[in-house]
């Protein structure tokens, strides 16, 4: 039942890449022509109240994907590191769905990031109190080129793949009141953006 849901959830995901966006999105076919991966392979993140799915590029980007938190947060994509096409101190991209309603804070984007905040959380034994614990580096396992990992849940979707070496697309898209909504950035050497 399980693979069911995450082959209906990828049909979802390329329906909704298939359908008129923004010039700034990525080509439909980016993400649909690459292998699923199995996710539970890169299910490796977990706080006290979260979990999320993580993975490295071979460039050494870190990227996490979270959908299920204790605070009911939005379905997220997150990537880190030495970003290609970017200038200055650009660090960090993100994408997210909507949260309680279609006005709140900007949805995806590129910017500057404290990058040892992504490599610790909090467990359960230090929940409260100055102790944090590490994120294991050998918890992100390798995504190869041309594979994708498909998170789903409920009404929407997190799909990360790397289309091609030095690149990495992340969508977070989904179905709402207001129909559907897709979210996103493109990380590559011709130039990084979010849409």
């Amino acid at each position: 039942m399980h693979r069911i849901s995450v082959i209906a959830a990828a049909a979802v995901s390329a329906g909704l890449l298939a359908a008129p966006q923004a010039s700034a999105s990525p080509d439909a076919g980016a993400l649909a022509a690459l292998t699923p991966v199995d996710a539970s392979t890169y299910g490796t993140y977990s706080t006290y109240g979260a979990g999320g799915w993580q993975f490295t590029t071979a460039d050494g980007i870190h990227c996490r994907i979270m959908t299920i938190t204790r605070w009911q947060s939005p379905p997220t994509a997150d990537c880190w590191g030495s970003l290609p096409g970017v200038t200055g101190s650009t660090n960090y991209a993100f994408a997210k769905g909507p949260w309680f309603g279609p006005t709140d804070d900007v949805r995806s984007g590129l910017g500057t990031a404290n990058l040892e905040d992504f490599e610790t959380y909090r467990s359960y034994e230090h929940r409260s109190g100055p102790d944090v614990d590490r994120v294991d580096p050998a918890s992100y396992h390798l995504l190869p080129t041309g594979s994708k990992i498909v998170v789903p849940e409920d009404s929407s979707s997190v799909t990360c793949g790397v289309p091609s070496d030095h690149n990495v697309v992340c969508t977070v898209a989904g179905t709402g009141q207001d129909g559907p909504w897709q979210y996103g950035f493109v990380l590559s050497p011709q130039g990084s953006r979010s849409f």
